[in-house]
């Protein structure tokens, strides 16, 4: 099955805000698979490395079937998305055609071999890594509702 991505990159004073009513708009046209990608630095706690880079823009991604009556959901989300204006909410909507497959597997490309020792590494199972000598790997497939060993927990 085909998807429509819906990408909504935008700017704001008030992040926080433009967050939640972008949000509040893809749940009530009912859009699946809703992300928050807004680059929020988080803090070293320590442990392992960063390995997930911050993105370039705030944006809101939510995706919706592709069936006869989905390009008129995207017009009426677009012209919800416009009134944000009023708030100070800038919004550029962009829409792209994914494959429910590529969809379902997107995550993975956001994990990467992490060092969380000089001696231990963690590496998804899908990431090819080549050991040195001494080095323990923990192999893990984190799935999508699981972690990938890289957070102290």
């Amino acid at each position: 099955m085909k998807f429509k991505k819906l990408k909504a990159d935008f700017t704001s004073p008030n992040i926080d805000l433009a967050e939640e009513l972008i949000c509040h708009v893809f749940f009530s046209f009912n859009l699946k698979g809703v992300v928050c990608d807004i680059p929020i630095p988080e803090p070293d706690e320590g442990f392992g490395t960063k390995t997930l880079p911050l993105p370039d823009t705030n944006a809101i991604i939510g995706y919706l079937p592709d069936i006869d009556s989905s390009d008129l959901i995207i017009s009426q989300i677009e012209e919800k998305l416009a009134t944000l204006a009023d708030a100070g909410i800038e919004v550029t909507p962009k829409i792209e055609l994914v494959d429910e497959k590529d969809w379902a597997d997107a995550w993975k490309d956001y994990f990467n071999v992490t060092r969380i020792t000089d001696r231990i590494v963690v590496k998804p199972e899908w990431k090819p890594y080549e050991s040195s000598p001494g080095e323990i790997v923990i192999h893990i497939d984190p799935g999508m509702a699981f972690g990938t060993g890289t957070h102290p927990t």
